[in-house]
């Protein structure tokens, strides 16, 4: 099968980000590609997305100028 809710008879509810369809996801602070392989732990993350609902959202940082 070419994605994971197909696998699981769910392609309605998962298997592509789209809207109304459940995620899960993170989002790092730095592309994974960009950087070496022994900076991937430290990456850090700015969101994660458990089925559909935010569970972590780094907080904003502002800086006085």
């Amino acid at each position: 099968m070419d994605s994971c809710g197909k696998d699981v008879w769910y392609s309605h509810e998962l298997g592509t980000l789209e809207a109304g369809k459940l995620a899960d996801i993170v989002v790092l602070k730095q592309n994974l590609f960009d950087i070496p392989a022994e900076d991937i732990p430290n990456a850090g993350v700015e969101l994660t997305i458990s089925d559909g609902n935010v569970v972590f959202e780094a907080p904003c940082v502002t800086v006085d100028q």
